[in-house]
């Protein structure tokens, strides 16, 4: 039987803990966690070329963003990339290209001060998997 060192047991009793202390009606929510991710960078990015970006997702309609594990770019305007990558750490996923453009909004109506625009990151509608991300292109 193989010995288990110090630090792996310790970080299995780090882990297995918290599971087992969770009241018997209850389970983790990996969606909920993911929600965390709206952020805000501080890259300042040109507000027109964002909105071409989402504008241009939106008329995609529900054609699929499809991401994976790497991050994925869904189209660049300029000085201003929107991309994409699968926030559960594992395979595929997919959201309608409109869904990821609308979600999209949220970052440029939270991640600007005054004329200035900044990128950041939000998740799909719907789809908590699919990690949005507008930054530098």
């Amino acid at each position: 039987m193989a010995k288990l060192s110090t630090l792996s047991l310790a970080l299995l009793a780090f882990v297995t803990t918290p599971i087992s202390a969770l009241p018997a009606d209850s389970s983790p929510n990996t969606l909920t966690i993911l929600a965390d991710l709206n952020t805000c960078d501080t890259t300042q990015l040109t507000r027109s070329n964002i909105l071409a970006g989402i504008n241009y997702l939106i008329s995609l309609g529900n054609t699929p963003c499809v991401v994976g594990q790497e991050s994925v770019v869904f189209v660049t305007k300029g000085d201003v990339a929107i991309t994409g990558y699968n926030g559960l750490m594992g395979g595929t996923a997919s959201a309608p290209c409109n869904d990821v453009g609308i979600s999209a909004r949220w970052i440029v109506s939270h991640c600007a001060s005054g004329p200035l625009a900044f990128g950041g990151t939000t998740t799909a509608i719907g789809k908590k998997e699919v990690v949005i991300r507008i930054r530098k292109a």
